[in-house]
């Protein structure tokens, strides 16, 4: 009888037999693909988790469970293969990770620290080349009208209004001078693209007649 069944089932294969072999299966097959995420998501944050404590413990020299300005500019520069950070690199990297304001990059803020580092040092070469063009006066810094002379460029010499400009610097002024420094340019181009591509999708495409 369990064998007629069976072959029954194989030709003729009816909706509830579908559902009582077919969907358990498959249910399990997502079950252990899920269990296999969350196992190597979290064996990946043990192995970060190790990673910024041993950066703590080899670069925390005045023993405060994180890092001021000066053990971070010293963590920095062995990123950096040697090369010593500038002020204004040490100040945006601490500006962006230092969540509590306490002038220090804890361990739970530390991977903020070394996520904005490596975005910028992968991006130094297009700042560069940014500065040299626009910094004009050789500041060191992208004042307002260099700004937008930059964001003029990016958008087929059409210059922003105030208001937008007023925006961007905003978004990217994360030292509050009013300049942009060159850790702030990605930030700025970043933001006049996603509201250049904003606008242009929220204007109308034709006019009916």
């Amino acid at each position: 009888f369990f064998f007629a069944f069976s072959r029954q089932t194989l030709q003729h294969p009816p909706r509830q037999a579908w559902s009582f072999t077919v969907m358990p299966a498959f249910g399990a097959v997502a079950a252990n693909q899920a269990t296999k995420r969350r196992r190597e998501e979290a064996a990946r944050k043990r192995q970060e988790d190790l990673h910024i404590r041993s950066l703590i413990k080899k670069y925390d020299k005045t023993h405060t469970n994180g890092l001021n300005r000066a053990e971070l500019a010293e963590l920095l520069k062995d990123l950096n293969n040697g090369v010593a950070p500038t002020d204004d690199e040490v100040d945006w990297v601490l500006k962006q990770a230092d969540r509590e304001g306490n002038q220090l990059v804890s361990p739970h803020e530390m991977e903020t620290a070394l996520s904005m580092w490596a975005n910028h040092q992968k991006n130094k070469a297009q700042v560069e080349v940014v500065f040299k063009k626009y910094d004009t006066n050789n500041s060191g810094r992208l004042e307002r009208d260099q700004v937008r002379n930059l964001l003029t460029d990016l958008n087929d010499k059409n210059p922003p209004s105030e208001a937008e400009l007023n925006w961007v610097m905003s978004q990217a002024d994360i030292s509050q001078d009013g300049t942009l420094r060159k850790p702030e340019i990605m930030h700025a181009v970043t933001a006049w693209y996603t509201h250049v591509e904003e606008k242009a999708l929220n204007e109308p495409c034709c006019v009916v007649l």
